[in-house]
């Protein structure tokens, strides 16, 4: 099963980006017999940007995890970053060094490069849109760590950690 929803902010702070949140998880009801075989991905539509690529190439990747149970793992919790204005980020690993100390992080995978102009998206467009159409606007995507206790979300380590502008106007080169 894939459930995913747009997290917006709930904070009196700017909105320098959206959550785009993708659960994904197997019932405890699973056939043994599926694991190990190959999982058949259909072919995507042409045209995606490589924002959109690189965010499904993870959330494939994520799939994959939880499919085979990797590590006894049956669901998995992915957080898309959408910027909310238009720009270059301003350093290209700016999620990885943001989240580095996190404990409610597992992975953290970047889909944008330092002088790659990004789209905004604006949080009217998620009731018309697509799950590969909101993918298209991805600054990068985070695995949130399994069985986490005392830690803070991931949401709320992106609102103190991520809460500055890390989009500028130009070119960042």
């Amino acid at each position: 099963m894939c459930e995913w929803g747009l997290e917006t902010a709930h904070s009196s702070q700017p909105a320098y980006y959206y959550v785009l949140q993708v659960h994904m998880s197997l019932s405890s009801k699973t056939d043994d017999s599926f694991h190990g075989q190959t999982i058949q991905v259909a072919e995507l539509p042409p045209g995606l940007n490589s924002q959109c690529s690189s965010a499904l190439d993870f959330l494939d990747w994520v799939a994959r995890l939880v499919c085979v149970g990797s590590g006894g793992r049956h669901e998995a919790t992915v957080h898309i970053i959408l910027p909310t204005q238009d720009g270059c980020i301003v350093r290209a690993d700016i999620l990885r060094q943001r989240l580095a100390t996190s404990k409610s992080t597992e992975r953290v995978e970047e889909s944008v490069s330092l002088d790659q102009h990004m789209t905004a998206f604006h949080e009217s467009q998620s009731s018309s849109a697509d799950l590969l159409s909101i993918l298209s606007y991805a600054a990068g995507a985070i695995l949130e760590h399994q069985h986490i206790q005392n830690s803070p979300s991931v949401n709320q380590e992106l609102e103190v950690r991520l809460s500055f502008p890390w989009i500028c106007q130009l070119p960042c080169v």
